[in-house]
């Protein structure tokens, strides 16, 4: 710490800190920091990198602005990367976890920051991209996620709505290509906006519904078949030695 005509000035090392998130239900969970904060003139500024279990993540940029209390925080993770028997998206967020099973093999970055103000509320927002992920989803294992996810809050996490993501291959009874999904999210649910699907010759669209993030909580919604041949659905189903079916398929399916 040093003191005179212009103030107090102090330099904090910090060799390990816990940062943890504050909101109920919990979206993400604890991460290490390790790094310096400087005050100047009633003026924080600050740097940490953040780790996961010991794999680094990304870096943590503070920036406070003493008389008029408004400050923030900036976060940046250019490359997040899983593998198999290393870290997993249930490490980062149950949330994540819920959605994207081990093993995940691929990379995703992280942009995001927090803003606070003295007199009014803060703000958050963030961007998630995904060049490329391999997962297990609740559906089945998912090949060559694509897209970019923005957040229009973090602390609840809420997504802008319309978001769009793609993948390559959903290895479900029969093999589903081309998947295409639209969908937002609040503190409360995923909204699925529309989805669509190539499988068995044919295309599969999904009706927009709600999924509880409380899993608890049940959920329906609609399925539509257009010229889907039930004979590769049955093939792959398991049942193709004692079921011989040709039929194309079009109509809607309550779930």
């Amino acid at each position: 710490a040093t003191g005179g005509p212009s103030g107090l000035g102090l330099e904090t090392r910090v060799d390990r800190a816990t940062v943890e998130d504050a909101t109920d239900p919990l979206r993400f969970n604890p991460l290490t920091a390790a790094g310096s904060a400087t005050l100047a003139n009633e003026d924080w500024t600050g740097a940490f990198d953040l780790s996961r279990n010991g794999v680094a993540l990304g870096a943590l940029t503070l920036a406070h602005d003493g008389p008029s209390g408004a400050g923030g925080l900036t976060i940046d993770a250019p490359s997040i990367v899983f593998a198999e028997g290393g870290l997993q998206p249930a490490d980062l967020s149950p949330l994540a976890g819920d959605f994207a099973a081990s093993p995940a093999t691929g990379s995703v970055a992280f942009q995001g920051r927090v803003d606070w103000l003295a007199e009014a509320e803060g703000s958050s927002s963030g961007r998630l991209t995904i060049p490329d992920l391999d997962f297990v989803s609740p559906a089945g294992p998912v090949k060559g996620l694509k897209g970019t996810v923005d957040f229009i809050s973090l602390a609840p996490l809420v997504t802008a709505p319309g978001q769009r993501l793609t993948a390559d291959l959903l290895e479900s009874i029969a093999p589903l290509t081309d998947i295409e999904l639209t969908f937002g999210l609040d503190k409360a649910a995923v909204t699925v906006e529309g989805g669509d699907l190539t499988v068995a010759g044919g295309v599969i669209r999904v009706e927009p519904f709600a999924l509880p993030l409380d899993r608890s909580q049940p959920f329906n919604g609609v399925i539509v078949l257009e010229k889907v041949q039930l004979g590769e659905v049955i093939a792959g189903s398991g049942f193709g030695d004692k079921v011989a079916l040709d039929a194309v398929v079009s109509g809607r399916l309550p779930f």
